[in-house]
């Protein structure tokens, strides 16, 4: 696999004619990677986002072209009735880079600065996953993530989770369903990838499977992660071990 490059990119910093090439070029990534049609929704949950702060990094290969990114955003809200701290993210790689360029090592820097840096604040991470297989990614080093086939979602958690979907515009689609969401992109799965994946044998992406019968359609699983300092602390260890090849796992009970 060719040598990628990796760059952040801060849209606020950027002058308003180069955040239009910058728009573009990201978006014509991104339509390669999924069915969405929506420019401008895009835009706005990416590049233009009202989060607080927002840090978009980009990968490229030797030729210079963009095959990958993944932007976090993070949001000041009143949450359950205190002020806490949620970062959000979203991207995708070209499907010949997917499984060499993983985005677990930034996310995990990026709550663990999060964690120094806002020692006392209530933290989470919320995302959306469209896809069974990055969903797999996220639950299979992390600690303590909701929904999750080992635990129960704590009511205050699925609380804050339901909260948040509605501040973010993601709407519940289907009661029987309460953590699937209609976020409007696809994933470009081949047919056969498709077949695979209703196949697979693998528990967590069946249990996104049955919890998000209609990811194919552009519904995404709303999943939560708590930044406490025992769930980073332990999920980064996790990671470590995973890429030792060392099977055990620290594991929440609860």
């Amino acid at each position: 696999m060719e040598l990628i490059t990796t760059e952040n990119i801060y849209p606020d910093s950027l002058k308003p004619k180069e955040q239009e090439t910058f728009g573009d070029e990201l978006y014509g990534l991104h339509e390669l990677i999924f069915c969405s049609g929506n420019k401008e929704i895009f835009l706005r949950y990416t590049v233009f986002s009202p989060a607080r702060r927002t840090k978009i990094t980009v990968y490229r290969n030797t030729i210079g072209r963009l095959v990958g990114y993944f932007a976090i955003h993070h949001f000041h809200l009143r949450v359950a009735g205190e002020r806490a701290i949620i970062m959000r993210g979203e991207g995708g790689f070209l499907e010949e880079y997917r499984h060499h360029h993983s985005s677990q090592r930034l996310i995990l820097k990026e709550v663990v600065l999060l964690r120094i840096r806002h020692p006392f604040a209530p933290l989470y991470t919320l995302s959306c996953f469209i896809s069974p297989v990055m969903y797999y990614v996220a639950v299979k080093d992390c600690y303590r993530l909701y929904p999750n086939r080992r635990l129960t979602t704590p009511e205050r958690i699925f609380t804050i989770m339901q909260q948040l979907s509605e501040e973010f515009q993601l709407a519940e689609m289907d009661e029987r369903y309460p953590y699937m969401r209609n976020v409007g992109w696809v994933v470009r799965y081949s047919a056969e990838k498709m077949a695979s994946l209703s196949r697979t044998a693998n528990k967590d992406i069946r249990f996104f499977l049955e919890q998000n019968p209609r990811y194919h359609e552009g519904y995404g699983l709303l999943t939560m992660m708590p930044v406490t300092t025992l769930n980073v602390v332990l999920s980064a260890i996790n990671f470590l071990l995973s890429l030792l090849g060392i099977k055990f796992k620290f594991r929440s009970k609860s």
